[in-house]
């Protein structure tokens, strides 16, 4: 059974391996278009691509990016609900605020 980790909080933590506030800038912007692209080569090419400039994200990225992605082994209609963990985090307030 796949892990599908939630895209936004790993976008926020491979930003924490980036020091420089133009990069944390750009390392949004790869991540967006990685989360939003057809298919799951994108991706990949990115921590590649980012071996050099950012090693540091790329680590993080390389070690993270198969759960940040586990979407793409679902049909193409589910990818938008199950992409975050916001049902499951409504989902458990709503047990807390009812126990």
């Amino acid at each position: 059974m796949p892990w599908q980790r939630c895209q936004l909080y790993l976008e926020l933590n491979v930003q924490s391996y980036t020091a420089k506030k133009p990069m944390k800038v750009e390392v949004v912007e790869v991540m967006r278009e990685n989360f939003n692209s057809p298919s799951i080569e994108m991706p990949l090419e990115t921590v590649e691509k980012y071996q050099k400039k950012a090693s540091e994200f790329a680590k993080c990225l390389e070690g993270n990016i198969e759960e940040g992605l586990a979407v793409y082994q679902f049909p193409k209609e589910h990818w938008k609900k199950i992409r975050t963990s916001n049902g499951l985090e409504r989902m458990n307030m709503e047990i807390k605020r009812q126990a």
